[in-house]
């Protein structure tokens, strides 16, 4: 089973990267065969998918969503997630 991991600051102060990195660090096990984590505004059109060093941009930036998969039907790289529209208007993540 996949597992998900995210938080928003509802106070808008900018979200650490490192604490959703943490969060789907320890549920690993959950989904060994790709992570994904990124950064997301609430006002919509903004997404920073990140990298391993986990920086976040600067920014107003306010939530966090990580996601560890599992492969079992789409084998592909594209069930990679967090997903993002093109805009970066609306930021999934699902199981």
């Amino acid at each position: 089973m996949c597992g998900i991991a995210g938080f928003v600051n509802l106070d808008r102060a900018p979200a650490d990267a490192r604490i959703v990195a943490r969060m789907t660090d320890v549920q690993r096990h959950r989904g060994p065969d790709d992570q994904g984590l990124g950064v997301f505004s609430l006002a919509g059109g903004v997404f920073h998918e990140l990298g391993p060093q986990y920086s976040t941009p600067d920014g107003g930036l306010e939530g966090a969503l990580g996601f560890n998969r599992l492969k079992i039907l789409d084998t592909s790289e594209h069930g990679h997630q967090p997903m993002a529209t093109a805009d970066g208007s609306v930021v999934i993540a699902f199981n």
